[in-house]
């Protein structure tokens, strides 16, 4: 029964997280107009901006001030992304821009940080009793908060006007440019967005876990497994949150099961699996309805 409940606990935060980087790549590739992996970086800033500091409000304001600075990146990206596709670049070349950001991007910080892993949590923590089972107070923050995180990325999608303007956004940028609104300012705002999500992300990952400089390419590659499935379940945010609790449900059934981590062959499975059943259907990349 403990063992269970804390794998079944294990595998819904990791749901959460992997959920959380799938829509942080959505929203930034919809303002890129390309898959981008450069928003992996994103993943390290917020999480070692706060490592800086020692007193928890002090990491806090660090933390808030580190995903400020992603979404801030994530204009920039789009800028330049602009900027090269005006002169030409096409989206496979956009994407080697992406993954060599990426790699420029996480071997900075490892320059900086160093290659070690860090987290954001001391060593003795407070722990909570769920069923007679003793679970970590910062798991228990972790679900929270990022299950709030989830449910807010959904309902604005779904019911927001910033969400309406990025369906539109996706219909027909032609269209909305005709209503006057400006689609530049649009994708600025998809590409903030997607940055800071994945930044929020890492700052939970973090929390309840280590991370490292490395840990960017496993970023983007649940991004990019996850995006593809996604798109194949559902369009939009709902069809990714089904991919990423996909992933840790198979990442959790794999090390329940048998020995050694097997984050990357979850993801590999479940892709297989989905475009195995879904054949040759069309991989549908348009607004959720």
């Amino acid at each position: 029964m403990t063992t269970a409940l804390q794998y079944g606990l294990d595998t819904v935060e990791t749901g959460i997280l992997y959920s959380l980087v799938a829509c942080g790549f959505y929203l930034a590739s919809v303002g890129t107009r390309h898959f981008a992996f450069a928003a992996a970086v994103a993943f390290l800033v917020a999480p070692y901006a706060a490592v800086l500091f020692e007193g928890t409000p002090q990491r806090c304001a660090a933390a808030v001030v580190g995903v400020a600075l992603c979404a801030g990146l994530g204009v920039a990206y789009r800028s330049v992304a602009a900027a090269l596709s005006r002169r030409g670049s096409r989206e496979g070349q956009l994407l080697i821009v992406s993954l060599a950001v990426m790699a420029i991007g996480w071997n900075l910080v490892a320059a900086v940080f160093g290659s070690e892993s860090q987290t954001l949590t001391p060593s003795a923590v407070a722990a909570v009793h769920i069923i007679g089972v003793r679970v970590p107070l910062m798991q228990v923050v972790v679900v929270i908060v990022g299950g709030l995180c989830l449910a807010f990325l959904l309902y604005a999608w779904r019911s927001s006007l910033v969400g309406l303007t990025l369906r539109a956004l996706l219909e027909s940028r032609l269209n909305l440019a005709l209503r006057g609104i400006p689609v530049a300012y649009v994708e600025a705002t998809a590409a903030a967005a997607g940055f800071a999500t994945i930044a929020i992300s890492g700052l939970l990952w973090a929390t309840d876990g280590r991370i490292k400089p490395a840990m960017c390419t496993e970023i983007g590659v649940i991004g990019a497994v996850a995006y593809i499935i996604g798109s194949i379940v559902r369009p939009g945010p709902s069809g990714l949150i089904l991919a990423g609790f996909g992933l840790a449900v198979v990442r959790a059934g794999l090390s329940f099961t048998l020995e050694g981590d097997w984050a990357m062959t979850a993801m590999l499975v479940v892709l297989a699996g989905a475009l195995l059943f879904r054949g040759r259907r069309p991989i549908r990349s348009g607004p959720e309805s």
